[in-house]
């Protein structure tokens, strides 16, 4: 029913409605109770009507009887307040202590989420403390699930934006049982460029311009490059030199590239920075002397051993040999070149050798 009041009161007129009393402060009306809508008691009233209050004595909890149920709207001794149901396990209620500024929302007797009074937000965790929005899923999952409903052409999105034009929105994804760092970086989508990018572990992106922070790189028109795969191309510098057992691992003393620092031009050995498969090659332009008819014999030695040999026929002439083959190492295995028998034989050096090889995975 429609409740009209004076237009112009006065302080302390009083309005009646029904069995109701209003009262003017002076700013609104007030509504005055009587014994027959207020009680205070630790057992609910019987046959209360609409906007009956009930002061629960034992608790100290307020009620008001709306609809077929009471519905808790304050805590009268913490000076809180609430949205509770009718038994009071499912609610929302503002400082459950004096002054704690905080709201929290709880179903079926549970605390599930709190705003914080620095407005951080916690689900499943009442001391947010990861950021603006922690989610801590206990011993279930903690998992944020956009699905984009309907047919056709839908979307679901999780979007991050930054308003530093030189920063990108960052993704940290943290395993705190071993305290390892799965992914973390930026994810930036800017014009014809997107990336993953700053992350000890993994980045990625997809540019016209090589930024300098991309470990792994994807062209516009879909081929895919390792910043730091390694890979190597040494070779022996200077005039032409003499290969015999004597000395066993052929001295390539110098690098046309060397990606990662993997080959030392001082032990003359590749070094595997990680456990796989490798690609090796070698070649040597030879000349010989009409009266050495020995054969010569190396290969690839993997650890210090004869892993691959082959083998030259010195016939009194110029030659080339090469040899090539896919190696599986372990992280730290090293491969050489090297001699292991037959008598010497002279190469050229610069441009006419080199020992390659490069991390296939």
């Amino acid at each position: 029913m429609a409740i009209n009041f004076p237009d112009s009161p006065s302080v302390n007129d009083t309005h009646t409605v029904g069995d109701r009393v209003w009262n003017w402060n002076g700013t609104y009306w007030t509504l005055k109770q009587n014994a027959s809508t207020y009680s205070a008691s630790d057992t609910a009233p019987s046959s209360p009507d609409g906007g009956d209050l009930w002061y629960e004595s034992d608790t100290g909890n307020l009620y008001v009887y709306y609809g077929s149920v009471w519905v808790e709207v304050g805590h009268a001794t913490d000076g809180g307040t609430a949205l509770a149901d009718a038994d009071g396990d499912t609610l929302i209620q503002v400082e459950e202590s004096a002054d704690e500024d905080t709201i929290r929302f709880d179903t079926a007797g549970t605390e599930r989420m709190v705003i914080k009074s620095d407005g951080n937000v916690g689900i499943g965790t009442g001391s947010p403390t990861g950021g603006n929005l922690e989610i801590n899923g206990g011993s279930d999952y903690g998992r944020i699930y956009v699905r984009g409903g309907g047919t056709g052409y839908t979307m679901a999105d999780i979007r991050l934006d930054s308003s530093d034009a030189n920063r990108g929105a960052g993704v940290y994804v943290f395993n705190s049982a071993n305290d390892t760092t799965w992914f973390s970086g930026n994810m930036y989508n800017n014009a014809d460029a997107w990336g993953i990018c700053r992350n000890s572990n993994v980045a990625m992106s997809q540019s016209t311009a090589d930024t300098g922070s991309a470990l792994v790189r994807v062209s516009s028109s879909g081929h895919m490059t390792v910043t730091n795969q390694p890979s190597f191309n040494a070779y022996k510098s200077g005039a032409a030199w003499t290969m015999n057992t004597t000395n066993g691992v052929v001295a390539f003393n110098s690098t046309r590239h060397n990606v990662g620092s993997h080959f030392s031009t001082s032990t003359y050995r590749f070094t595997a920075p990680v456990a796989g498969n490798y690609f090796f090659s070698y070649h040597f332009f030879m000349y010989t002397s009409y009266d050495n008819d020995s054969n010569t014999y190396y290969g690839f030695h993997k650890n210090g051993a004869s892993h691959l040999t082959t083998n030259h026929g010195v016939e009194g002439q110029d030659g080339g040999q090469a040899m090539s083959a896919v190696i599986s190492l372990a992280a730290n295995d090293y491969v050489t070149v090297q001699m292991v028998g037959g008598g010497s034989i002279s190469s050229y050096g610069g441009q006419y050798n080199s020992f390659t090889g490069h991390l296939l995975g």
